[in-house]
């Protein structure tokens, strides 16, 4: 976040002075919580208000409320007149407003949904809020060890997740294609945050294959009894769904680990009858995913740009380019 200068000062805030100040309204605030303005203007009535900052960002000849909607509400609501510490920001881009709101945290913490919505991640991504918030959970599994490591789990920031979900984008958009057109229990088996981690990884350096391997298991299209897909996919329906409280828990560690081998069985071309893991905290081998050898970093992900997503571009190049000639897809790719 660029910040050029911030200046601070005290106001007194009249009700008048809120109703003006509360028309700078970053646009993407959340609604007003009335149960939250209630307790805040009730406090204030008693005295007992406690002293929260106005932030403003200052971007060209705008003026951006970015903390304090809450407050200058409960300041009209209330009729009390306040003296209250005001911060100007002045920043550098409109995404540096974004992340100066999603930043704040006082009385209702901002959650990972609110800085999705600030930074216009839905229309810029062209993903739904539900595949943001999964790729963003998996990504979180695949940094701390495919789950292990609980402590790197916990650090991982929302700054974090912002910059790692846009070069993800390639790849959830490939895996649900592959799983398309499914049932909501077909997809659920592939789209849990344990196993959409390993997911995320095959689509990434191995995307032919990914797409067979994870279609057919979210879906078993005629699978033969012993294919590493068909055991895997009854394991996880086994295993995954609870159907009754008593019913044992599989630590979610455990789940990557079941699935890595049996994309490793299917790769070698190895029937598999039942599903063993003997170390279930080492990180993940999979075959033919670059880094992932069993011998990494525990915590790595790859952060650069999907390595699929130029020629990604380059085919729908080729197919905006053939389609002014009158060529079919099965000629572009000929072509290509």
């Amino acid at each position: 976040m660029s910040v050029l200068a911030i200046n601070t000062y005290t106001q007194t805030i009249t009700p008048s002075v809120a109703k003006v100040w509360l028309e700078f309204k970053y646009s993407k605030q959340r609604t007003v919580d009335a149960r939250s303005v209630a307790i805040l203007a009730e406090a204030m009535r008693r005295g007992r208000f406690t002293t929260n900052t106005m932030k403003f960002a200052m971007y060209r000849d705008g003026r951006f409320l970015v903390n304090g909607q809450h407050t200058l509400t409960a300041i009209v609501s209330s009729g009390v007149t306040l003296v209250l510490p005001v911060q100007d920001f002045v920043v550098d881009s409109e995404d540096d407003i974004a992340r100066l709101y999603y930043h704040e945290d006082t009385n209702r913490r901002r959650s990972f949904q609110d800085s999705v919505r600030a930074m216009d991640f839905t229309e810029r991504l062209n993903l739904s809020q539900t595949q943001i918030k999964q790729t963003a959970a998996a990504l979180k599994w695949v940094k701390s060890n495919f789950g292990v490591d609980r402590k790197m789990y916990d650090y991982i920031t929302q700054d974090d997740l912002l910059e790692w979900v846009p070069v993800y984008t390639w790849e959830i958009e490939a895996i649900y294609d592959a799983i398309s057109p499914c049932l909501k229990e077909e997809r659920n088996i592939v789209i849990k945050q344990s196993i959409l981690a390993v997911g995320l990884i095959t689509m990434r350096y191995v995307p032919d294959k990914a797409r067979v391997f994870w279609g057919q298991v979210a879906k078993d299209n005629g699978l033969e009894r012993y294919d590493a897909r068909k055991t895997l996919r009854s394991w996880l329906i086994a295993n995954t769904t609870r159907r009754f409280s008593s019913q044992q828990r599989i630590d979610a560690h455990t789940v990557s680990r079941v699935v890595a081998l049996a994309w490793n069985a299917w790769c070698d071309g190895r029937s598999l009858r039942y599903m063993l893991v003997r170390d279930t905290t080492k990180p993940l081998e999979l075959r033919y995913c670059g880094p992932f050898n069993g011998n990494q970093s525990p915590n790595y992900l790859p952060l650069s740009e999907s390595p699929n997503k130029p020629r990604a571009e380059v085919v729908a190049s080729q197919a905006a380019d053939a389609a002014g000639f009158g060529m079919t897809q099965a000629q572009v790719s000929a072509a290509g």
